[in-house]
């Protein structure tokens, strides 16, 4: 009889931690719509920081992983002006920005001049336009 109590507990607590972690999400996002993180990651932040979603949110916004995210997502959305359809993988885009030192625009014209990832964008938006055709032909 005393498991239901102890359970009832344990789902409590365990949504209350799923709940710090959504706001500080928030907060991350509230920061800079792109920015985000892992479950996990704003968990470790938030038990370092007794709990407290400000402090995580300071450590988060400064924290390496979640700015290499960012990074790399801007470095993609710059991308994806001057190429469309190009989709790096991230290793491609980490060693771009790393050859441009950290500068997102110069990381994205490395990209854009990638013949690796030319051909990729090309591929896809030649499947696009295949399907695209006979999706009008029937």
């Amino acid at each position: 009889c005393g498991q239901v109590p102890e359970a009832l507990l344990q789902a409590a607590h365990e949504q209350a931690r799923r709940d710090e972690v959504a706001r500080v999400r928030q907060e991350l996002k509230n920061h800079d719509d792109r920015m985000t993180a892992t479950f996990g990651l704003v968990d470790s932040a938030l038990g370092k920081v007794e709990r407290d979603v400000d402090k995580a949110v300071d450590a988060l916004i400064n924290h390496p992983v979640v700015n290499k995210y960012l990074d790399k997502l801007k470095v993609r959305e710059e991308l994806c002006q001057s190429l469309p359809m190009a989709h790096p993988t991230s290793r491609q885009v980490e060693q771009a920005i790393a050859a441009a030192k950290g500068d997102i625009s110069e990381a994205a014209q490395i990209l854009r001049k990638d013949p690796v990832v030319e051909e990729g964008a090309a591929k896809v938006n030649t499947t696009w336009s295949d399907t695209l055709k006979a999706v009008v032909a029937d």
